[in-house]
């Protein structure tokens, strides 16, 4: 594993140790799938399909709500993960987990699970999609990511959203070229943010 890898290992939170506050609020969980990519280090996103009730042709990681039959947050973002992008849990070494941010309506509290895809040839655009939930996936490097000078913020109700405007015609590190521009925008670029900070003194 690269070292800075091991650095962000030591910086996250076990996920074993994070307490899920017993409230009202539904409970769901992201995995921010770290990759190698071109031999460049990346993160794996998809954008929602269009047939969704909600957030529809967002962009986004792979992730859902949590199910009775799940035992824990890891074991919900692994299972959605396969469900959605057919990316085994075999493939993916857990790395930690950042801090449970409730999204926009207050009814929801996500928790990320930050995992290392193994693989050092890996390739999204041999992903198999579910087409019911996934439109497209992609990656995107992460020095572009966490460039400060491409970040933008709009205020909603409020509240100090950060956005990224992608135009991805000529990104060409996934399937989603013909999409046009698109906006990284809500709990994943607050995520991406967080995971920044994390990274901010690493090597990448």
């Amino acid at each position: 594993m690269v070292q800075w890898i091991q650095q962000l290992k030591g910086k996250l939170l076990s996920c074993d140790s994070i307490s899920i506050p017993s409230t009202k609020l539904k409970k769901a969980a992201v995995l921010i799938p770290i990759c190698t990519h071109l031999h460049v280090p990346s993160l794996l996103f998809t954008l929602r399909s269009n047939t969704l009730r909600k957030h529809k042709g967002e962009v986004s990681f792979p992730g859902g709500m949590m199910e009775s039959g799940d035992a824990s947050i890891i074991d919900c973002c692994l299972r959605e993960t396969f469900e959605e992008i057919s990316l085994a849990s075999s493939e993916i070494e857990i790395l930690g987990c950042m801090r449970s941010i409730p999204d926009r309506t207050g009814t929801l509290l996500v928790t990320p699970v930050v995992g290392w895809i193994r693989n050092p040839m890996f390739d999204p655009t041999k992903l198999k999609l579910n087409p019911d939930e996934v439109e497209a996936c992609f990656t995107l490097p992460m020095t572009d990511l966490f460039h400060r000078r491409k970040w933008d913020y709009f205020r909603d109700s409020g509240i100090r959203i950060p956005y990224w405007k992608l135009s991805l015609k000529d990104n060409g590190t996934g399937s989603i070229e013909d999409h046009g521009p698109i906006r990284l925008w809500g709990l994943t670029a607050y995520f991406v943010n967080d995971l920044q900070k994390l990274l901010s003194d690493a090597k990448l």
